[in-house]
């Protein structure tokens, strides 16, 4: 210890620290104010986004829920052949590149390191939304992989059931989050 702090019992703060903290505390304070600003801005634009493609699963379930509607299960407990070609037709016309396109356009930049709860809460139900949607191409996926085997297994049957289910369950998820946000489409 110096001569001087030993004196006074106190020890002082270095001219290059002081000089730092009164250099940084603004470009913290900017950079803070820039992160919080970009997202700000950028929430609205993924709101119509990921709205576009809320419509988009819509679709998807739609075409798939036909799919499964085309199946007829014959009085021997079978599908009924007619059926399933009809089913196989109706899949193939059940598209998840528009869905992706617009998942793939999402730009959710980072959490903003101080920001208040509203916009916590907005920027994680888009998230959440955009990770239910992205479920639903998983899903869709799934079903098709299911479907273009050969059905009269049980088990192809009753994953094509069960991946349209789950599908289902993930774009509704996705709608309420959407809904529930309070962001408005740009």
């Amino acid at each position: 210890m110096s001569e001087r702090s030993t004196r006074s019992g106190k020890r002082g703060v270095r001219p290059r620290v002081a000089v730092a903290l009164v250099l940084l505390a603004p470009l913290v304070a900017a950079s803070v104010a820039a992160a919080w600003g970009r997202e700000h801005r950028s929430l609205p634009a993924a709101a119509t986004v990921l709205r576009s493609a809320e419509l988009d699963a819509a679709a998807l379930v739609s075409c798939f829920q036909g799919v499964q509607d085309d199946l007829l299960v014959g009085t021997d407990g079978h599908w009924v052949l007619q059926s399933v070609h009809g089913a196989r037709v109706r899949l193939a016309s059940c598209d998840t590149t528009a869905l992706q396109d617009h998942l793939a356009a999402v730009d959710l930049p980072p959490a903003a390191p101080l920001a208040g709860p509203a916009d916590r809460r907005a920027r994680a139900d888009l998230a959440a939304a955009a990770s239910s949607l992205a479920r639903v191409v998983l899903e869709a996926r799934g079903t098709r992989r299911a479907m273009s085997r050969d059905l009269e297994r049980r088990g192809y049957g009753a994953a094509l059931v069960v991946g349209f289910r789950a599908m289902e369950a993930d774009y509704l998820r996705a709608a309420r989050q959407l809904t529930a946000s309070p962001v408005q489409p740009a």
